[in-house]
């Protein structure tokens, strides 16, 4: 088992909105020393490209991966892919207004762990992920993070 934290970007697919922070966390739990499923969630508010600087929509990723791993001595590259549900709620000057929507998203993954200790490791990822419209516009995207693991 092991648990992590990441950050990074996330730039969104639709032309209006902008390029925005990602943060999450997440736990992994391996059945094979290869093969490991890993629930987490993340946090990103994107603004608008257009418009008043201050509006954006937050989303929360709630999602579930799985992922496979191969044995390379201090690296171990992976790649997976998963379900999620968006949770996305637009907001008016940094005030969150109207009700939240839920959409269904898919996605596929890649990276690699450099381990410099025995049960700590450094993560680099790439996702694309790709999210039901919502409030009008895409919530697909491609994201780029940078992590710590634990394992215990």
């Amino acid at each position: 088992m092991a648990a992590g934290a990441e950050a990074g970007f996330f730039a969104p697919a639709e032309d209006d909105l902008d390029l925005t922070p990602i943060v999450g966390g997440f736990f992994e739990y391996y059945f094979t020393p290869r093969l490991s499923i890993r629930p987490g969630i993340a946090f990103l508010d994107t603004g608008f490209d257009i418009g008043d600087p201050d509006d954006s929509v937050r989303q929360v990723r709630f999602g579930a991966d799985l992922i496979y791993n191969w044995e390379r001595g201090e690296w171990h590259p992976f790649a997976g892919g998963g379900l999620s549900i968006h949770s996305l709620r637009l907001k008016d000057n940094g005030h969150a207004f109207g009700d939240s929507e839920q959409q269904l998203g898919v996605s596929g993954l890649g990276g690699v762990e450099y381990f410099f200790r025995r049960r700590t490791s450094l993560k680099f990822e790439g996702r694309v992920q790709f999210v039901d419209d919502a409030f009008g516009f895409g919530a697909s995207g491609v994201s780029g993070t940078a992590g710590v693991k634990w394992y215990f």
